[in-house]
């Protein structure tokens, strides 16, 4: 029988993140037959920490003393010659840096960054990257968008970086009804449902979308916006809302553990971020087979094909939203059509099967 290869999966924290999240369902779908995983935690604990014991494989937390612990560098390395690691795989800066130094000083020959979020480092962390980068023999993007941006930005060898798309469970996200749960929420039936999940931060560009709603509701005063998720600009982006006289048109529902659900409910999906890496969430919309309308930045491109799956639009340009979405409710034959486009485009283009596979190929190299 072939010898099981040992994978350090360490991550900063296990918070409740979207790359911790990848990375626990990356976890959890790897053949166990395979792979001897170990998961180390740097820096801290966190809400997830029950959810990655639950996947059996041993969990080690090593908490710092302050900021930057350097220390844990050497902790590291000694779990590294501890389980005999074949492969470390780290997730997050704080992450990248330690596992790097750590597994050069061990001797490890194979160590994978997964560069799964798109905020821009300050200066010390781009050169402390750039350091610890020299150490690390390739450097996962999750877009082709973030490929080209760290090889620019951060110097690195276009040789040393590939390009592995997110993947969405087609099995989790998938087309059901909207049974009950409008009436819950309070949304008539003749109301048109367009919803948004992302934090309630400056990147996702909420703003935006309210200041194009009322443009929406004067052609389509019946359209409900919902807001999922949460953040520090929740009240300002409520008291937006009521500035413009449309307070009563938008729904707040805070974190939800039911997004199948809530995305199910919707007629359309929409994303005004700033920047992303590669919006998990907007595959998850397309998985329940909804049309996408986005900004077209980074990655999301490479997810959204525009006027086949929704339209892709400026970022920071409420005309440019208002427009789409008018566009869209002009034409409600395309709703559908662009509907049933995005959970076939996720399905031939971004299974978490397809996803697996490729990480798998990677570590069987």
């Amino acid at each position: 029988m072939k010898k099981k290869r040992t994978i350090l999966q360490v991550v900063n924290g296990l918070a409740i993140g979207g790359g911790e999240l990848k990375l626990l369902e990356l976890i959890r779908n790897l053949n166990p037959e395979k792979y001897r995983i170990v998961i180390i935690s740097v820096g801290q604990g966190g809400p997830l920490e029950e959810e990655f014991r639950r996947l059996g494989y041993p969990l080690i937390i090593l908490e710092k003393r302050f900021a930057f612990d350097l220390s844990l560098i050497f902790k590291l390395a000694k779990l590294i010659k501890q389980f005999r690691a074949d492969i470390v795989m780290t997730t997050l800066f704080y992450a990248d840096v330690l596992g790097a130094y750590a597994s050069w000083m061990t001797g490890v020959k194979r160590v994978y960054s997964w560069e799964v979020v798109t905020a821009y480092y300050q200066k010390r962390h781009v050169y402390a990257y750039r350091i610890a980068s020299k150490k690390i023999s390739r450097v996962i993007a999750v877009s082709e968008a973030i490929e080209k941006k760290l090889i620019v930005e951060r110097k690195l060898s276009p040789s040393n970086v590939i390009t592995i798309h997110y993947g969405i469970d087609l099995e989790k996200y998938r087309v059901a009804g909207k049974i009950g749960k409008a009436e819950k929420l309070g949304i008539e039936e003749n109301e048109i449902v367009i919803t948004t999940v992302a934090r309630l931060t400056d990147q996702k560009g909420h703003r935006y979308l309210i200041e194009a709603a009322p443009e929406i509701l004067h052609a389509y005063p019946n359209v409900r916006f919902v807001f999922i998720g949460d953040g520090y600009l929740k009240q300002e982006l409520k008291d937006l809302t009521h500035r413009l006289k449309i307070g009563e048109h938008f729904l707040f529902l805070g974190m939800r553990n039911d997004i199948v659900e809530l995305l199910n409910l919707s007629d359309i999906f929409v994303l005004p971020s700033l920047y992303e890496g590669f919006p998990n969430v907007v595959l998850e919309a397309m998985a329940c087979a909804k049309p996408v309308i986005a900004t077209a930045v980074d990655g999301t491109p490479e997810a959204v094909a525009d006027s086949s799956t929704g339209y892709l639009v400026a970022p920071k340009n409420p005309k440019s939203l208002s427009d789409a979405i008018v566009r869209l409710l002009n034409h409600p034959q395309n709703i559908h059509l662009f509907g049933r486009n995005s959970r076939k485009r996720v399905e031939e283009l971004f299974s978490l099967q397809n996803q697996v596979q490729k990480f798998e190929a990677l570590f069987d190299e």
